[in-house]
């Protein structure tokens, strides 16, 4: 069941001790952004940004195209 705060019963919410983030599950704080990442690989330093969720499939596509 959601209650008020639209957490479902049980669940766990962590707090980031570098940047006091709420973060998800599954989410790394990077060092050289200096925030959360979720579902992070790591971070690129010839893309200059970290990859993630949100930016997997660009990635890929960088790495294989010619």
């Amino acid at each position: 069941m959601i209650g008020f705060t639209g957490l479902i019963d049980g669940q766990v919410l962590y707090k980031c001790t570098k940047c006091s983030c709420i973060k998800p599950e599954r989410a790394h704080h990077c060092s050289v952004c200096q925030r959360c990442i979720s579902k992070m690989d790591h971070h690129c330093p010839w893309v200059n940004n970290c990859v993630g969720e949100n930016n997997q499939k660009f990635f890929v596509l960088f790495t294989v195209s010619e």
